[in-house]
């Protein structure tokens, strides 16, 4: 059972997210600077989500590495960090990291919560308390894990699934599918798409509402426009290059572009709502996959980038970077070292597998993921910035599992 004991706010989301073991890094966070201990427990959040019902709670799916094992669980905590509820997904398995949580929006489940990943059938849903919410039947479920879910904004209640799967309910299905919020599965191609890592809705232009973009790491549906019947836009949406992509999220302005995340290749692009590379963004340069990409919240157009790099363009980015919308470095956003498994070396970068916008009228953002230490402060698997970059030293999550401390402040040597 997994207890929260102190304080800790929270943020969101979506994206799209990768899973990494934690064994033996170095954890701890908070106001403190690191030093050489080692943690009795580690943590890895791969998904943030916030409650939608006013209450400023968020939920964190994480793996929480043990001296007694490995537990995976979601904890929904309050905005002072204390827990509220908790839901152990598995234990003991190497393949049950929680990748992607998204918020119900129809009326009958307000405040449930979708959680997909590598466990045991890929997705539930928890009801607001933490419990399991058996009104969503999915059988068997998932063959593989569950990377990226997105409610549908029409108010059916429906959700988008991607993720790395071939069959459901013993369906054979694509990377992509669109269940009730029952749990069957509707009718609908998505044909040719596998290896689903990030899932966004379209929101501009007026006519794309109800149309979904996939971002997917295998050829050669990389970077697809679908409709909510489940048919590609390919007549519409033509990308002209296809490359590994690991996240996707509509621009903030009307004009319908979307940026897509890939390999050290392609780093972060820009597509125009017919497909087309907009030349006036240039994204290239991170020495390192991207994994998140995240809109700011302040009506500038920027976007949150997050990974497993360690410079963009010939410069220290650890782990993440805010973008102008010509691509630049917004130099108003620094991060010093970055997040970092040791704080004494900042070239042992950490990995960020979810970025979230805080929900309580600041321009705060949430980072979780792989790491043990933020600009040489301890932080184990998660930290809340502010929109300058600096650390908010009023995030400090402090949980126990297993009967050890998880805790920014909380050190003891596994034995």
């Amino acid at each position: 059972m997994l207890t929260v004991r102190n304080r800790w706010p929270g943020a969101v989301v979506l994206a799209s997210v990768y899973g990494l073991g934690l064994m033996g890094i170095i954890a701890s966070s908070g106001s403190g600077s690191g030093g050489d201990d080692d943690a009795a427990c580690t943590l890895e959040v791969g998904a943030i989500a916030p409650a939608t019902d006013g209450s400023d709670d968020i939920w964190i799916g994480l793996l929480a590495d043990t001296s007694d094992g490995n537990y995976y669980e979601v904890v929904r905590v309050d905005s002072s960090g204390l827990e509220v509820k908790s839901f152990t997904v598995a234990q003991g398995t190497q393949n049950g990291l929680v990748k992607t949580l998204a918020v119900a929006t129809d009326m009958l489940n307000a405040g449930d919560v979708y959680v997909g990943g590598n466990f045991d059938r890929g997705i539930l849903r928890l009801n607001a308390d933490g419990s399991r919410d058996s009104g969503f039947a999915v059988g068997d479920g998932f063959d593989g894990s569950v990377n990226s879910i997105v409610a549908a904004a029409d108010g059916s209640g429906d959700i988008y699934v991607g993720g790395n799967f071939t069959q459901y309910q013993g369906t054979t299905v694509s990377g992509l599918v669109r269940l009730t919020n029952n749990g069957v599965l509707l009718a609908g191609n998505y044909a040719g798409v596998s290896n689903v890592e990030g899932v966004a809705l379209a929101v501009d232009p007026p006519l794309l509402l109800g149309f979904v973009y996939s971002a997917s790491s295998t050829v050669p549906v990389t970077a697809a426009r679908w409709e909510s019947n489940g048919q590609q836009d390919t007549i519409n949406f033509n990308p002209s290059s296809l490359a590994e992509y690991f996240a996707v999220a509509p621009a903030a302005d009307a004009s319908g572009a979307v940026y897509f995340g890939g390999n050290t290749a392609t780093g972060v692009v820009r597509l125009n709502v017919d497909g087309s590379n907009d030349g006036f963004f240039n994204g290239s340069g991170f020495d390192a996959g991207v994994q998140t990409i995240v809109l700011a919240g302040d009506m500038t157009g920027d976007i949150y980038v997050g990974g497993g790099f360690s410079q963009y363009k010939g410069q220290p980015a650890n782990g993440i970077i805010r973008l102008a919308d010509d691509g630049s470095r917004r130099d108003t956003f620094l991060i010093g070292d970055g997040f970092t498994d040791n704080a004494n070396d900042p070239a042992s970068t950490g990995l960020i597998e979810a970025i979230a916008h805080a929900e309580d009228g600041t321009t705060d953002i949430y980072a979780g993921g792989s790491f043990a230490y933020y600009n040489g402060s301890r932080s184990n698997g998660i930290a809340r910035l502010n929109d300058n970059g600096s650390l908010d030293e009023g995030f400090d999550i402090e949980i126990t599992v297993g009967g050890e401390s998880c805790a920014n402040d909380s050190l003891t040597a596994i034995n």
